[in-house]
């Protein structure tokens, strides 16, 4: 079978009396977009992604707020891998990222962050683990200013109640400099079927 074209499917409908073509099933939990082939055969969609196509404000705060643009909702019971990547600059060496992660309550939580504060090399990223929703992992500082950093959540979960999980970012490190989350920041969902 070959995808010539797809659309973005962002309000429920129910299938075309045609096929071939992609409609939001709402019969699957979770509900989402599903292609319906020639012959009636259902092919849902078990990944989906966000991004950022504009900067974020920048920020000096060291108080958490919502990455706006970087989250997903999740159904109770459904099992998830989730991978942001989070672009960012700092104005200042001694300005980091503070990066967080927000959930409704679950099963089974594990999320690791990874975000670069020096110089290539083994000891170039802060690496630390989410274990709570509101949690967060701090890196004091970048090795240059004006450079686009990648710093990366990666995040297995299985929720207990329907709900968001949400990036959060501050301002990490002694300097009372900006962070700005950059364009291009992204994410992708996966269901684990």
């Amino acid at each position: 079978m070959s995808f010539l074209k797809t659309t973005k499917i962002t309000t429920p409908s129910t299938p075309a009396a045609s096929t071939g073509l992609w409609y939001y099933d709402n019969t699957l939990s979770p509900a989402r977009p599903t292609f319906m082939d020639e012959n009636g055969t259902k092919y849902p969609l078990t990944q989906t992604t966000c991004k950022l196509t504009a900067d974020l404000g920048a920020t000096s705060s060291t108080t958490l707020t919502d990455t706006t643009g970087l989250s997903f909702a999740v159904v109770s019971g459904t099992y998830y891998r989730i991978t942001f990547h989070v672009i960012f600059q700092t104005a200042n060496t001694g300005s980091g990222l503070k990066l967080g992660l927000t959930t409704p309550t679950f099963t089974t939580l594990a999320a690791t962050a990874t975000i670069p504060f020096a110089a290539d090399g083994s000891a170039g990223a802060f690496q630390g683990w989410i274990t709570s929703s509101g949690d967060s992992v701090v890196a004091t500082g970048v090795e240059a200013t004006g450079t686009n950093y990648l710093a990366v959540l990666d995040i297995s979960i299985l929720p207990s109640a329907n709900g968001t999980v949400q990036v959060q970012h501050a301002r990490g490190g002694a300097s009372a400099n900006n962070v700005t989350i950059q364009d291009t920041s992204n994410g992708t969902l996966q269901i684990i079927n």
